[in-house]
């Protein structure tokens, strides 16, 4: 019977080269991990950022619009007056 040759055949995965590899892939995962975890931080303060920043437009907006809705209730009250007086005559 064939004897294995090497580490491998014989199923062991062990060898200080191996685990050494692994070691080392391990720590380049864990730094790619911290790097995509940094750049989504990143990413969520910019979006807070920028929704900080357009608050302020979005008040303004609705102060203009509510500036709009009362023009027009003025001018439907005027109208209906106009209109009753009119009516009344």
């Amino acid at each position: 019977m064939k004897q294995p040759q090497n580490n491998v055949e014989q199923g062991n995965y062990s060898s200080p080269s191996a685990e050494l590899t692994a070691a080392r892939l391990a720590v380049i995962a864990s730094a790619l991990t911290t790097f995509a975890d940094a750049i989504a931080t990143l990413s969520a303060l910019i979006a807070l950022d920028s929704i900080t920043a357009s608050e302020p437009q979005n008040s303004s907006r609705s102060d203009d619009l509510q500036q709009q809705l009362m023009d027009m209730q003025r001018q439907i009250d005027d109208l209906t007056k106009n209109t009753l007086y009119t009516i009344g005559d």
